[in-house]
């Protein structure tokens, strides 16, 4: 059976990759014009990749194309780091460390008390640091950047945390993960008959 991790072998290179989005919040228009809004509790990071021409027929190109022709038919979720988000496919701009947990089971948008943190330290997370909270079944982004105070620190996320984990529950501040699946998988036509020039696949955090 294939491997549930998304292949980035070497030889296939990214062309394009767009930024990550996340669902909108609510709003409606009231009789008289005025618009009413409200955040959403939807979560799920979406994003999309381009590839650069592989040739075709050969062992590397064809092992990842055959990778997301079964992705794509079976729906399967797998984990992937997005290529150029701090704190996943890129090393976050706050110090990021190992160790740090949830202070206690928190929950709402109000700041997450985290300890673990070296001393008292400035910007241990920046904001568009992306974190994953064990037992919170889907990634946060740092809105604000934050300090430490004795290994401890308050950090604002988004989409806010709707069920608290325990706490001591671990916080991966590096190389995080996001749960996904295929939404889009364009493999288009070859040219010249040699290589196929611009593969396309679109992704989306699964919650769990």
């Amino acid at each position: 059976m294939p491997s549930a991790v998304y292949p980035r072998p070497s030889g296939v290179y990214l062309s394009t990759v767009s930024g990550i989005t996340v669902p909108t919040g609510r709003r409606s228009q009231t009789w008289s014009g005025a618009i009413q809004s409200r955040s959403s509790m939807n979560v799920g990071r979406s994003w999309q990749e381009t590839y650069n021409p592989v040739f075709a027929g050969k062992v590397i190109p064809e092992s990842f194309l055959s990778w997301l022709r079964w992705a794509w038919n079976t729906q399967t979720t797998f984990t992937i780091t997005h290529p150029t988000t701090p704190g996943s496919g890129i090393a976050p701009n706050g110090t990021g460390t190992g160790g740090v947990t949830i202070a206690a089971g928190q929950s709402g948008a109000g700041p997450i008390t985290t300890n673990g943190w070296p001393g008292s330290t400035s910007n241990v997370v920046r904001a568009g640091d992306l974190l994953k909270i064990a037992n919170v079944g889907y990634t946060v982004e740092v809105t604000d950047d934050a300090n430490s105070s004795s290994g401890s620190a308050n950090i604002y996320v988004n989409p806010p945390i709707w069920t608290a984990p325990a706490g001591g529950s671990a916080v991966t501040t590096t190389n995080v993960t996001i749960n996904a699946i295929l939404m889009e998988l364009t493999i288009p036509d070859m040219s010249n008959a040699f290589y196929y020039d611009g593969i396309r696949v679109s992704f989306r955090e699964v919650p769990n």
